[in-house]
């Protein structure tokens, strides 16, 4: 649901971040695999779909399997609107300049600076 471009500019802001719609392979993943995949490369998984992350979070925990780390975008915070690429990638440049994205096995909601 993000669009490639997020990753291209925090790419070009020094962060080792991949879009799921840069991989052909990818991209018809379930979440579950995507979780999976993302927990193997050791990446936090940035998402709008709270509810289906927050139950597979949850299953995750109940398994016993640990996640890299799940960030929650609300459209509250974050409006699907033309400005929508720039605040994300000011908001996650912020987040992960000063290491406040969640860590393995944690999940949480992003916020815009200054919110």
């Amino acid at each position: 649901m993000i669009r490639s471009t997020v990753a291209v500019q925090l790419r070009e802001r020094g962060h080792d971040v991949s879009a799921i719609a840069e991989h052909l392979d990818l991209v018809q993943l379930a979440d579950e695999q995507v979780l999976a995949v993302a927990a193997v490369e050791e990446r936090v998984v940035v998402t709008f779909d709270i509810v289906d992350f927050s139950v597979l979070a949850d299953r995750w925990v109940s398994e016993r399997r640990m996640h890299y780390g799940i960030v929650n975008l609300s459209s509250g915070a974050f409006r699907q609107d033309r400005g929508l690429v720039g605040s994300l990638v000011m908001s996650l440049d912020t987040a992960a300049s000063a290491a406040r994205l969640p860590g393995p096995g944690q999940t949480d909601f992003l916020n815009r600076p200054g919110a």
